[in-house]
């Protein structure tokens, strides 16, 4: 499954320390709270009160846990050293020496702060939500990779891996498209969908089709232009999907077809599936008669 649409700094970025946090991020963050010490009072070592420390505020900041525990800003490491009482940071590479107990800190933390995994029911909850928000919305990968972190967080489920979440984005979104092609071809009739089809094809003795006419209006506004404007309109209507109800699909996935189509040539519109092509050029085609009379 594809996820090129993640960028070296999405990958870089994610779930990880972006140097040092804000004052204000070390106030909401990084401060041990009393019930915070006292998820530690067991603990004798420096250097397993310190790492301790450092894996609950690092997971109540980026949502996840780091491979390297100690990987943070010399800045948190100060501050928390300053909280716990502790005159440096000297100590805390010993708590690399045993991962058990490092793993063990975590499953203790996630229940202090109340983090679950993502699964189960969290799972479910979370594809229901993405499956009803890629239905209703056409937003890029990119952006909807970071709503999906945003979401996750608030519900203090730990972020998976960028590549898992990455391709859960890319099927759904997949998904989706393919339902709604699926739906606007089933409201056509085959007459419908020959004339539509029509359109991408070439007649005799013409060098472009109706679908590459019908794109522009005419470039002058002369009454010869006018003229042209109106047999233009008549044009697109003869097509006969004018009347086909799309008032229950959302615009903004309306708009992404027609845009699509406005930006591809027939023949790469052509080639497309043909529950795809027939919505494309479904969308274009009525959002071509409203923007047509309007320019009339």
């Amino acid at each position: 499954m594809p996820v090129e649409f993640l960028s070296d700094v999405h990958l870089e970025r994610y779930g990880r320390f972006q140097g040092d946090p804000t004052p204000l991020q070390l106030a909401e963050y990084f401060l041990l709270t009393p019930r915070d010490h006292n998820a530690m009072e067991d603990l004798r070592h420096p250097h397993t009160r310190l790492g301790f420390a450092l894996q609950l505020c690092t997971l109540r900041f980026l949502s996840t846990f780091l491979l390297d525990p100690t990987d943070v800003p010399a800045l948190v490491l100060r501050t928390l050293c300053e909280q716990l009482g502790l005159p440096d940071a000297k100590s805390l590479p010993r708590y690399l020496e045993r991962r058990p107990t490092a793993l063990q800190h975590q499953l203790v933390i996630r229940s202090h702060l109340g983090y679950h995994a993502f699964e189960g029911l969290e799972l479910l909850k979370f594809l229901r939500w993405l499956h009803a928000r890629v239905r209703l919305d056409d937003e890029r990968p990119i952006a909807l990779f970071d709503r999906c972190t945003e979401y996750l967080s608030t519900r203090h489920v730990l972020l998976p891996g960028a590549s898992v979440l990455a391709r859960v984005i890319v099927k759904f979104r997949d998904h989706a498209a393919k339902h709604l092609y699926l739906i606007l071809e089933r409201r056509l009739t085959e007459e419908q969908k020959t004339a539509l089809e029509a359109h991408l094809t070439l007649s005799e003795g013409s060098h472009r089709t109706p679908y590459e006419r019908l794109r522009f209006p005419p470039s002058t506004t002369s009454h010869i232009g006018m003229n042209a404007a109106l047999e233009r309109i008549l044009a697109i209507r003869a097509v006969g999907v004018r009347d086909v109800n799309l008032s229950d699909i959302p615009e903004v996935r309306q708009a992404a077809l027609s845009r699509h189509a406005e930006k591809t040539n027939a023949g790469i519109l052509a080639r497309l599936a043909r529950p795809r092509r027939l919505a494309t050029l479904l969308c274009y085609l009525q959002q071509l008669e409203k923007s047509a009379t309007f320019e009339l």
